[in-house]
């Protein structure tokens, strides 16, 4: 397997005073485009008002939510879909998964996901409402998904676009009835592909 590129955030809590949760996965808005504000690369997935992508001009960006707590747990960014597999590979099972994959008009000559094998199949098939089959084949310019990680929930939403204006909004309540005690934790000797302000 090619060795994928991660970056992990801190363990972040999104301020949030209801036990909704908010997840919008969006493509970003082309340079080409005049925008009174354009959407960038971190914007891709936002999780409780949190712009929390990381991601390339072209590449794959994944975010894994808490189901229980809504704490954003990681988010990591990969050059294609086996990438995507073997990361998803080490997520527990429940776990709230938003992917957004940007590909450029003009293909780089970079690996294409339309030869995935057996075992990368399988574990993004666990990915309820993924069509893997078609996000390897597709031609359209963004993939767009959210959803949990070996269930199907109803709220669980796949977009294949090229239109940079559609976008998959989702509100999930969570059962939360009391502060959450938690410890947080940060990666040593780990660099953030992108740094922003929360």
């Amino acid at each position: 397997r090619k060795k994928h590129n991660l970056s992990l955030l801190k363990v972040f809590f999104p301020s949030s005073r209801h036990n909704d949760l908010k997840i919008i996965v969006q493509p970003p808005m082309p340079s080409n485009v005049p925008s009174p504000a354009p959407k960038t690369h971190p914007e891709c997935i936002v999780v409780s008002g949190v712009p929390s992508a990381v991601t390339l001009t072209n590449g794959i960006s994944a975010v894994i939510v808490d189901e229980a707590s809504g704490c954003i747990l990681q988010s990591a960014a990969f050059s294609n879909l086996s990438a995507v597999g073997s990361f998803l590979d080490t997520v527990p099972y429940g776990r709230i998964v938003a992917i957004c994959r940007v590909r450029d008009d003009k293909p780089d000559g970079s690996e294409t996901d339309t030869s995935l094998d057996d075992s990368t199949t399988k574990i993004l098939g666990r990915l309820g409402g993924f069509d893997v089959e078609a996000a390897a084949t597709s031609s359209k310019n963004y993939i767009l998904f959210v959803g949990q990680l070996n269930f199907h929930p109803k709220w669980a939403t796949s977009l294949e676009t090229s239109d940079s204006m559609q976008s998959i909004k989702v509100s999930i309540q969570l059962n939360i009835s009391s502060p959450l005690k938690a410890r947080l934790r940060s990666e040593i000797n780990t660099v953030p592909v992108v740094v922003s302000t929360r």
